[in-house]
């Protein structure tokens, strides 16, 4: 990716502009928006996969198995629950919603690995 000159005020203007031409919209965000507020991620820097194998931690032949790891991953995850607070890109899409552009918001969630 090439680093350009871009004038945030103009871009943010412009899809400003074209969310409130719309009827209604979905917005598809993925786990990332959380990582802002504290959520732990799977698959990023850092995240809950470089700790745990998935292939031992999400299978769900493991779970059957020892459904221990499943929860032991399960706490690590949630272990700061009462202490994440929305970030702005939360509020935003809260107020995107309450003015009544945004329709839905899907979050994708937590996938199988995939081997390349």
């Amino acid at each position: 990716m090439t680093n350009r000159n871009v004038d945030s005020e103009a871009l943010y203007k412009e899809v400003a502009e074209l969310l409130s031409n719309l009827k209604q919209c979905v917005v598809l965000t993925g786990a990332g928006i959380s990582a802002e507020s504290g959520i732990p991620t799977f698959r990023s820097q850092g995240g809950l996969w470089e700790r745990y194998d998935p292939a031992v931690y999400a299978s769900i032949e493991v779970f059957r198995k020892d459904p221990s790891k499943y929860w032991i991953l399960r706490g690590d995850f949630i272990r700061n629950y009462d202490h994440y607070q929305p970030n702005t890109a939360h509020l935003a899409l809260a107020e995107l919603e309450q003015m009544g552009i945004v329709r839905f918001i899907v979050e994708l969630g937590i996938r199988r690995p995939v081997a390349l």
